[in-house]
């Protein structure tokens, strides 16, 4: 859970929250990127066990600009997505969105 206080230049403060954020993978959903780094083919793996149905691979910039966006059909069990992107060399990240929540994020490195 977290609390967060605004301060304001005038010395006005107000407080937010508390919320509760769950920062850690789900204990039923693993996914893998391999191989990682690689040179824009690669295999994206997530055995899923609650969360069936369509979903979004996103592929964003540091900067937060989406790159590449590919719909899936998750199913209960090991599912394995070849992607082919034709990115830059760098650092992104990876992320499955699903129902407009982020279900997880990895780092991807393409050379």
């Amino acid at each position: 859970y977290y609390r967060i206080i605004q301060y304001d230049i005038d010395g006005q403060s107000e407080l937010f929250g508390p919320i509760h954020l769950n920062c850690g993978q789900s204990s039923n959903q693993k996914i893998n990127i391999y191989p990682n780094p690689n040179s824009n083919e690669f295999y994206i793996s997530i055995f899923e066990i609650e969360n069936q149905g369509k979903a979004i691979i996103e592929i964003l910039d540091l900067k937060g600009n989406v790159c590449f966006t590919e719909n899936i059909q998750i199913a209960d069990g090991v599912n394995v997505y070849a992607m082919n992107t034709d990115l830059s060399s760098g650092l992104y990240i990876l992320r499955i969105i699903k129902d407009s929540i982020i279900f997880d994020s990895k780092n991807l490195i393409i050379r």
